[in-house]
């Protein structure tokens, strides 16, 4: 796991959805673990891809559960 796209998201989720870092680990689950609704994940989605100049196919997001997965995926779009 890149450890760097995982802190940068691990901050970006404290400072977008007010959740205590403390709870946030690679195998968290967005929606139950962590409580993030559909709304809150979008915006979260929107954020990352600012941030990373990427684009996250809607059809790979379908399949993406846990923190680490979205860290895989970023880690994979940016090269």
């Amino acid at each position: 796991m890149n450890e760097e796209i995982f802190d940068q998201l691990k901050e970006i989720i404290v400072d977008e959805l007010d959740i205590d870092g403390s709870e946030i680990k690679p195998e968290s689950v967005l929606l139950s673990d962590l409580d993030i609704n559909s709304l809150e994940l979008m915006n979260l989605v929107m954020v990352v891809e600012e941030k990373y100049n990427i684009f996250l196919d809607e059809e790979r997001l379908r399949d993406i559960k846990t923190v680490g997965d979205v860290v895989s995926y970023v880690a994979e779009l940016k090269g």
